[in-house]
């Protein structure tokens, strides 16, 4: 119903699922389903670090994609790519293996010490420091 009446204003709208809605038409507009891939390692942390209920700013979501993404090779990976380390094979699973639903799930649900060994990777991006 409220599809209907959004189309007959001339609206468009974008929604995204993992499957199809099924309905053949609504408002005389017809489902055009384009199924997307995951996301890359650096938009995976973008998103996440967006999400997460542990960044409060910008700058420590800048802080965060530094600690994990920032100068790396992997950054444009996905997480079904040879070559891609254990360490970032690992944080993307942690947040959701570049699928945006999962990724949103993971920013919400992951816990306080994960979220922090993710700050404390190095700068050679798998090797956490001893304090």
């Amino acid at each position: 119903m409220l599809l209907s009446t959004l189309f007959r204003e001339n609206v468009r709208v974008l929604i995204t699922a993992r499957d199809t809605i099924g309905i053949p038409s609504i408002g005389g507009h017809v489902e055009h389903h384009y199924r997307l891939g995951p996301l890359t390692f650096a938009n995976s942390v973008r998103l996440f670090s967006s999400l997460c209920p542990y960044m409060h700013t910008p700058s420590d979501r800048k802080r965060l994609f530094n600690k994990m993404v920032a100068g790396m090779e992997e950054a444009e990976l996905l997480p079904t790519d040879p070559g891609i380390s254990q360490t970032v094979r690992k944080q993307f699973e942690q947040i959701g293996n570049g699928v945006p639903s999962n990724i949103e799930k993971a920013a919400y649900t992951i816990s306080k010490d994960v979220f922090m060994s993710f700050l404390r990777t190095d700068d050679s991006h798998g090797v956490e420091r001893m304090y």
